[in-house]
């Protein structure tokens, strides 16, 4: 493999990368601002209910933008 072509795949992954991170964390920021209580503050407190929704949006979320990345012409 070329210098120049695996200089091109990595510098996609890592625009690929920031830019998932960044619609990551738009979304979690979303999510929190949305949903009608403070979850940080009630996990903050120990409950586990929060906690187990706040990482299954996070983790469904996830796996949108990971089938975006599969999707090939």
């Amino acid at each position: 493999m070329p210098v120049q072509q695996a200089f091109t795949s990595l510098l996609a992954f890592v625009i690929y990368l920031g830019a998932s991170l960044a619609m990551l964390a738009a979304f979690t920021r979303l999510y929190l601002w949305v949903t009608p209580y403070d979850e940080v503050a009630e996990i903050r407190v120990g409950l586990m209910a929060p906690a187990f929704a706040l990482s299954g949006a996070i983790i469904g979320y996830t796996f949108l933008i990971l089938v975006a990345a599969h999707v090939q012409d």
